[in-house]
């Protein structure tokens, strides 16, 4: 049986944000030539607001340049 972790242990919404920071520290760390970052969301979700602030405020101390592309679904993927 899995052990619950303690309620300081799970993560809440403000921490799952926070991780959208390291998703670009973990990218400079695999490419580092990276410069150029895009960034797909669902403009009908909300909850990417959240994560599309916190990397375009993240992005400069890791010299990268982010560029939002709304995606409907993954047939609009295909169709640019």
């Amino acid at each position: 049986m899995l052990a619950v972790p303690a309620r300081s242990e799970q993560p809440d919404r403000n921490d799952a944000r926070g991780i959208a920071h390291k998703w670009l520290e973990l990218l400079k760390e695999l490419a580092p030539q990276t410069e150029h970052v895009a960034l797909l969301y669902d403009p009908q979700n909300p909850a990417t607001t959240g994560y599309r602030t916190v990397i375009k405020a993240g992005a400069p101390p890791f010299q990268v340049q982010i560029s939002e592309y709304p995606v409907r679904s993954g047939q609009s993927l295909l169709s640019t």
